[in-house]
Formats: C-alpha cells, structure tokens, sequence
C-alpha cells in the first residue's frame, strides 16, 4: 500500500522473513558475494580487455544524477572520456565487472594502456550512496582509499563517474549493463 493511503498500516499483516513464509511461497533469494580464491579478494573471473575507452574531445564530463542501484552482476559495455577541449588520454581498453550485494561490492578487471595489458584488479569494496556521489572503501586488493565517484543507475544500468580528468570538467564514464 502506498504511503499517504486513508487506510491505517494496523490492517497490513506483519512482515514475513524466509524462516517464516508459508513452504508455497516463494522466498526472494538474498544475494551473495563472491568467496576468496586462493590469495585473491574473491573468485570473480575479470573479463578480458575488450571496451575501448572512447574519447569525446569536445563535450564536458555529464553531471551524475544519482538513482537506486539494484544488486546484481554488472558488465562493462562502453567507457567514454569527456576531454572539454583538453587532451585524450592513451588509448585503453578495458574488461571489468562488478558484483554488487547491497553495500559490498566486488570488482574484477583486466585492461591494457597503449596495447599493454597491465595487472588484473581484483577488489572489494564497502560502498554508500549519497546523492549522486559513492563513497568507496576498499577492504581487500587496493590500498586507495578513500574513492569517490559519481553515478547514475537505473534498474538494467550504471554509469560510474570515474574521474580521471585534468579539470573539473574532464572525465570518463564507464557504463555497466546488469546482467
């Protein structure tokens, strides 16, 4: 029932969690994060170096809007730099896909800068929304930390605001297809 209804919530049964529902209903499945494997953060197979990051040398870095961000595998489908009349970076290509539970997220990545593939990335991350901003804290596989980026997300898509840029209105937005 939508909030502001006429009709009191004392007339909503209570909320059911899975170790009470009834054995014919279905219970939603919680997502899970991905296990260590071996010495890395998880077991997430990074994808290869296959998105060319694009540059548009002219246009600003859009502004993020924000948006809910479902739990999901989220693949990289494009990556543009936005140079504002400044310099495109070294060409890059890049393979990453993220794992997102609701605030643990976990990255596997590979790329290659100027045809040189470079060493896999393998993360996790605690991650709060705020805004249009992700505050990004890293627990395992990088010692950066704090990370900030902007995004946007709609329920099949999320666009990270990476940054990267020499000015406030240069940067790279990757895009992310929830698979």
């Amino acid at each position: 029932m939508p909030m502001g209804d006429d009709q009191s919530d004392a007339t909503m049964p209570p909320p059911q969690d899975a170790a009470t529902l009834d054995v014919h209903e279905a219970a939603v499945p919680a997502c899970t994060i991905s296990p260590p494997s071996g010495s890395a953060c998880n077991s997430i197979t990074a994808p290869p170096s296959s998105v060319a990051v694009t540059c548009n040398a002219t246009e600003a870095v859009p502004a993020p809007v924000g948006g809910v961000i479902h739990d999901g595998t989220y693949r990289l489908i494009s990556a543009t730099f936005y140079a504002d009349g400044t310099a495109c970076p070294t060409p890059e290509t890049d393979g990453v896909v993220w794992d997102i539970c609701g605030t643990s997220w976990q990255i596997a990545q590979n790329d290659a800068v100027n045809g040189s593939p470079q060493p896999p990335l393998v993360a996790n991350a605690t991650v709060v929304a705020t805004g249009s901003s992700l505050a990004i804290t890293i627990s395992c596989g990088l010692t950066t930390q704090p990370i900030t980026f902007g995004y946007d997300a709609d329920p099949t898509s999320l666009r990270l605001h990476i940054g990267g840029g020499t000015t406030a209105t240069s940067g790279r937005v990757d895009t992310f297809a929830r698979q």
